[in-house]
């Protein structure tokens, strides 16, 4: 196909593409947003997948006029495929394959997602405003939060700040991987101001992400924040022992019962509506492990349905388990697809990290602080498939592979 007749329908198709990209990165941190037209209402932003069919009409309808002569690999597309098929064969063996098949597909959305984020021409793309629907959102939710600690100190009472989010966890999960890419989008920037600015949003997301009292939170900071003080540069190093006590002192102002959070896991009679992570991982184990399908069971609620029963029921914990589900990505993902959908999953995380190591200097050490940390929180939470969190991992693996190949990006 002559491509060269066609210059400013591509141009065209680009801008939207750059529009759209700008409105789902906006959403990942603000959110749910509920919008009444008059004669229509309808919620937004969570999930922000649901908004891809449209990203991806315009990106095949770009990708039509432009050519497929083009290609471009990854090493991360091997194992993104193989822990979907899994997900798929575990739903297709699912005794609810319906819901099963829906996880199934929401997990190929984000493949399709990573594949079109590494395809884009990103040197003919309106980045600023992708860059900036990123920032404006992560500002939201600075905000959201502040307004969040306002009202619980009005009230006389001390609140795990959640802000947009469902759960604390979730707001800090995304804290660990968030500010890392802000930090990796100041060095983006040539404008002192905007950097400054995009540094000092970065540190709103952490000080939001401390006040949630989440213990794999912190455990995850304290590993995203070795590594940038092992690794980083000597201005680095500076930033991340700032960030540090900035971290501390907002711990230590707003959130005076973290000793006690912390207190409470050598001392299991203290907890209340929580449990231990260990008591919960050897219960998962003791029970699901024997008879697990060589796939699991499939991805959605039928994993928490079907461990809820035994888990409330268990007179051997003797603690409220029933709300809870396995609290670690790495065995939920176990218990959901199997030993070769984990194993999938694992070589991912270590093909992001192979492509992290081979990115510019500048811009490694923040890659791989957000892998790291990531990593880490994923051994306490189960953040996959979660509101919006795995739109920004997917965003990092795929920064990983185009920083890797920095001709690619600007």
């Amino acid at each position: 196909m002559d491509t060269a007749s066609s210059p400013q329908k591509n141009n065209l198709l680009l801008t939207l593409l750059s529009a759209e990209l700008a409105a789902i990165f906006f959403f990942v941190p603000a959110g749910r947003f509920h919008i009444n037209l008059g004669f229509y209402d309808f919620t937004t932003g969570y999930d922000a997948y649901k908004l891809f069919p449209i990203l991806y009409a315009t990106w095949l309808g770009w990708r039509w006029r432009e050519g497929w002569k083009q290609k471009t690999g990854s090493p991360l597309l091997e194992p993104m495929l193989l822990w979907f098929l899994c997900s798929f064969f575990a739903a297709i063996a699912s005794w609810n394959p319906y819901q099963a098949l829906t996880e199934s597909l929401e997990l190929f959305c984000y493949l399709m997602f990573f594949i079109m984020l590494i395809d884009l021409p990103w040197l003919r793309m309106r980045t600023g405003w992708i860059a900036g629907g990123f920032v404006l959102g992560n500002l939201y939710l600075c905000g959201a939060a502040l307004w969040q600690l306002a009202t619980a100190h009005s009230g006389g009472g001390l609140l795990r700040l959640n802000a947009v989010f469902d759960h604390p966890n979730q707001l800090g999960g995304y804290a660990v991987l968030a500010a890392p890419l802000l930090g990796w989008l100041s060095l983006q920037s040539k404008s002192h101001w905007l950097k400054q600015c995009v540094l000092l949003v970065a540190v709103g997301v952490l000080c939001a992400g401390a006040l949630t009292l989440s213990r794999s939170v912190y455990v995850a900071f304290a590993a995203a924040g070795f590594t940038l003080i092992v690794f980083g540069s000597r201005t680095q190093r500076i930033a991340g022992a700032v960030l540090a006590i900035t971290l501390l002192v907002a711990a230590l102002i707003a959130a005076p019962s973290i000793g006690q959070r912390f207190g409470e896991l050598l001392d299991p009679a203290q907890l209340r509506d929580d449990a231990s992570r260990l008591l919960i991982w050897s219960a998962l184990f003791d029970s699901a492990a024997p008879d697990l399908p060589h796939f699991g069971v499939g991805y959605g609620p039928i994993l928490q349905d079907r461990l809820n029963n035994w888990i409330a029921s268990a007179p051997a914990t003797g603690l409220p388990l029933s709300q809870w589900g396995p609290h670690s990505a790495y065995l939920a993902t176990l218990l959901c697809v199997g030993l070769p959908g984990l194993c999938a999953y694992l070589w991912l995380l270590a093909s992001a990290y192979q492509q992290a190591r081979q990115c510019p200097p500048a811009e490694r050490v923040l890659l791989l602080a957000a892998l790291t940390g990531a990593v880490v929180h994923q051994a306490f939470i189960f953040p996959i498939l979660t509101g919006n969190y795995p739109i920004a991992l997917v965003t990092l693996f795929a920064l990983a592979s185009l920083r890797s190949q920095p001709e690619e990006m600007p």
